[in-house]
């Protein structure tokens, strides 16, 4: 799938991606990768007369080889001039005379043609941040705090985030799952590019808790939108209204407050239940930008907001029944977030540890290792309903307060499972798993 960028670079480039398939899209872009290249090469032509001299070899004139991913990541995502510049820029050190700039942009154009052809992978971005008062601080102020340390991750495995020194951690988040899952980089690299991240999953996955966690360890305002059936224009964007003293002003609406507020992670909640509401967001998404139509001032995304929209769906409606409410979603509002992420539950380690807290590591590691079996029933289609981390919080918490086993598995787990066969399932399952006090 093209992200929003790669289809700017091929429409500029002269061609209509949409009636071109994967392979010829791959193609046209290491075209123009290529193009560019020889544009910059263009002024290094020798002249006819100039005297010929031995080429040096690569490694002569490239002490530190091209850093051929680097300006790959750089194409991908920021399109033709920045790459263009970022070789240029890179170019410009080297001493050598034209033939020799030439032979290393030859060698550079074979390189970048195979690292093109390569599926992209993970790759090292650097996330902007913010002081505790919201203010983005200047990279050179910055402490270089790997995301192994700023996070709390077993391996950072490349991922660098810069933070300010007062950063805290989120401890109720475990983010060694999401790093496993790929969600961090795609943070990183949408906080690098300006682009926007749809986090899709089922109930009790940590969507949400994600965006509000990732804005507390990198010290940045949080605003949460949340889609309800009842949302109108006026409540994104604003109205006027009559102040203490009866005069009519203006006040902001969610979005717009949002918008003013420098640095914040704005987080787009469960926006399929609400469709309509959607279409405010186009210009901001795609543009940057939005105007207030009653006053005609335009509010502008600040390069360093991050849009995050997290829903139980991909933007495609659910099929399954269990998310009554939602709806499909405007193809064209969806294919403003460059990335869909599919968001996992945790492991059975990361939910006991998060438990512990509540009922003491015995009981958090049953009641995490009985929700992976309800899960994988899930998977397996035996049951309809997968079990949420919140009813497994719910149910560590009742056990650590010493109500009855069965009490509380009824209170905070059988009594919120909508389907009759579901249920059943559910208690034989409590009662061959568990075994903390008479569960079944």
């Amino acid at each position: 799938m093209l992200t929003t960028t790669q289809k700017r670079v091929l429409t500029a480039g002269g061609y209509n991606h949409q009636l071109m398939t994967t392979s010829e899209c791959d193609a046209a872009l290491i075209e123009l990768a290529g193009a560019a290249i020889n544009t910059i090469a263009t002024p290094f032509t020798p002249a006819a007369d100039a005297p010929t001299a031995e080429a040096p070899t690569f490694d002569e004139m490239f002490p530190p080889k091209i850093d051929v991913e680097g300006f790959v990541d750089t194409f991908m995502m920021k399109g033709v001039d920045a790459f263009k510049q970022s070789l240029s820029t890179h170019l410009s050190a080297l001493k050598t005379d034209a033939d020799g700039t030439l032979r290393v942009l030859e060698i550079a154009q074979d390189q970048l043609a195979a690292e093109l052809a390569k599926p992209r992978g993970r790759s090292r971005v650097i996330v902007k941040a913010v002081d505790a008062a919201g203010v983005s601080i200047n990279s050179t102020a910055l402490s270089d705090r790997p995301a192994a340390a700023l996070f709390n991750l077993d391996d950072d495995d490349g991922l660098t985030v810069y933070a300010s020194d007062d950063a805290t951690l989120a401890p109720e988040y475990d983010f060694n799952t999401v790093a496993k899952n790929g969600v961090l980089d795609h943070v990183a690299v949408c906080q690098a590019t300006q682009n926007h991240l749809w986090l899709a999953g089922p109930k009790g996955t940590g969507k949400t808790t994600f965006a509000q966690a990732y804005a507390k360890a990198t010290g940045r305002p949080f605003h949460r939108i949340s889609h309800m059936k009842q949302m109108e224009c006026q409540d994104l964007i604003g109205s006027r209204i009559f102040d203490d003293t009866g005069a009519m002003v203006w006040a902001d609406g969610q979005l717009t407050l949002a918008l003013r507020d420098p640095n914040a992670v704005i987080l787009l909640d469960e926006p399929s239940l609400n469709p309509a509401a959607c279409e405010m967001y186009q210009t901001v998404l795609d543009e940057g930008y939005l105007t207030i139509p009653a006053t005609g001032e335009r509010v502008a995304l600040s390069p360093d907001h991050l849009v995050i929209a997290a829903d139980n769906t991909a933007g495609d409606g659910d099929m399954s029944g269990g998310y009554h409410g939602t709806a499909p979603l405007n193809e064209a509002f969806v294919d403003r977030f460059a990335f869909i992420v599919k968001m996992e539950y945790m492991t059975i380690a990361a939910e006991t540890a998060l438990l512990t807290r509540y009922c003491g590591a015995d009981n958090a590691t049953q009641i995490a290792t009985y929700a992976a079996a309800i899960r994988t029933a899930c998977a397996d289609g035996q049951v309809l309903e997968p079990i949420s981390f919140r009813r497994l919080e719910a149910l560590a918490t009742l056990i650590g307060s010493g109500i009855p086993a069965l009490n509380a598995l009824t209170t905070a787990v059988f009594n919120h499972v909508r389907n009759e066969t579901d249920e059943e399932f559910y208690r034989l399952k409590a009662g061959a798993v568990l075994d903390f006090g008479g569960a079944a």
